[in-house]
């Protein structure tokens, strides 16, 4: 290598170090820069979702907390758990995947569901028909708007 450097021209080194220069540069640029700009511009983006998930999320269990707070509408219509939660979420554009009722709860589970008609959904289910809400798992998808739902536990 020494020997084949110390065999060019002037003019093909000052060349040589120059390219050396240039692909230094672009191996910087596109190879450590780039890689982490776009890494933190999603981060970035992925966090934003995230925090307008919790803000909607908080803003609907505060809701669901007054409600309960005031006691709701406590038992105008009757039926099992398993029927009226069967029979309500259709009409929310809600499928519930898994249903596994245990004494006076009911643990379902849901795929894909819009956040907006979920929370509207338990509203109902709350004012109307007397069901208290034990527990909710919620995760969110990769659609912004819809929520997966591991587990919700309503008791009456």
């Amino acid at each position: 290598m020494k020997e084949w450097w110390n065999n060019l021209d002037l003019r093909e080194r000052k060349l040589a170090i120059v390219a050396a220069i240039f692909v230094a540069i672009g191996v910087l640029y596109w190879g450590v820069w780039q890689p982490v700009a776009n890494g933190r511009e999603a981060a970035e983006t992925r966090y934003n979702s995230q925090q307008r998930l919790l803000e909607h999320v908080q803003q609907t269990a505060n809701q669901i907390a007054s409600i309960r707070a005031s006691g709701g509408n406590q038992g105008t219509r009757s039926g099992s758990l398993q029927s009226i939660a069967s029979r309500t979420a259709p009409s929310y554009q809600l499928s519930i995947t898994r249903f596994n009722p245990s004494n006076n709860k009911l643990q379902l589970s849901m795929d894909d569901a819009p956040f907006d008609n979920l929370a509207n959904w338990l509203a109902v289910l709350v004012n109307q028909y007397g069901v208290v809400i034990d527990n909710v798992e919620v995760t969110e998808t990769d659609i912004p708007g819809v929520v997966r739902i591991r587990r919700l536990t309503l008791a009456k």
